[in-house]
């Protein structure tokens, strides 16, 4: 890996890492009665979200929602199984309600 693509995963991770911290903050604050240091904590880690969705742009990390979903489901059982043909199949007829395919982009 290049040192800009290293040092871009890295920020991914500190910003996740960041905001995960900051909203367990948040509801820590709020269960003590401390409404406005709970939102403060909020605030800052939606910002950490944003830093993070945006190395994940540059990273190119950002695929379809079918490779998006396989990818998740990979990492997830750590295995390069794929969740994408049963979850399309949607039972017997491969549909979601009203006939419509679970990847098909609502209208």
């Amino acid at each position: 890996m290049s040192g800009t693509k290293d040092a871009l995963w890295q920020a991914y991770t500190g910003e996740a890492k960041a905001a995960l911290r900051l909203k367990v903050f948040a509801e820590k604050a709020e269960e003590e009665g401390y409404a406005q240091i709970a939102k403060l904590f909020r605030v800052v880690a939606r910002s950490e979200e944003i830093h993070g969705a945006r190395a994940l742009r540059v990273l190119k990390e950002i695929k379809t929602t079918e490779e998006n979903l396989a990818e998740s489901f990979r990492v997830r059982t750590g295995g390069g199984g794929s969740c994408v043909q049963p979850v399309r199949e949607g039972g017997r007829s491969g549909r979601g309600p009203g006939g419509r395919s679970p990847f098909q982009p609502e209208s």
